[in-house]
């Protein structure tokens, strides 16, 4: 339900400048509300102040396993589907900026 508009929208072609415009406002505009509404939310929770500790510890927690994951990830892709570059050096017009290099 949250992702059909996101693929709606990806499949409605559109071309005006003025309409794309529009559209890059209105959702500002609701990005705005929504996080307004999200603080009203957290500021009538009774102890958060309590939990505060507890919740950054997840946060710490779990953005160090996406990012381990990511790099795990990565080095697996890269033995896999190793990198292979066709770019050969060229020689350097002048022998203090192959040595500067």
């Amino acid at each position: 339900m949250i992702l059909l508009p996101l693929i709606a929208g990806y499949l409605i072609p559109l071309h005006c400048r003025q309409q794309l415009q529009l559209i890059n406002r209105l959702l500002s505009l609701m990005i705005y509300v929504i996080l307004f509404f999200m603080g009203i939310s957290l500021a009538f929770i009774a102890d958060i102040s309590s939990n505060l500790l507890l919740i950054l510890q997840y946060t710490a927690v779990f953005s160090l396993c996406i990012l381990g994951d990511n790099l795990l990830l990565l080095a697996l892709l890269e033995r896999h589907m190793q990198w292979h570059n066709t770019h050969k050096q060229e020689d350097l017009p002048s022998h203090l900026l192959h040595m500067a290099l």
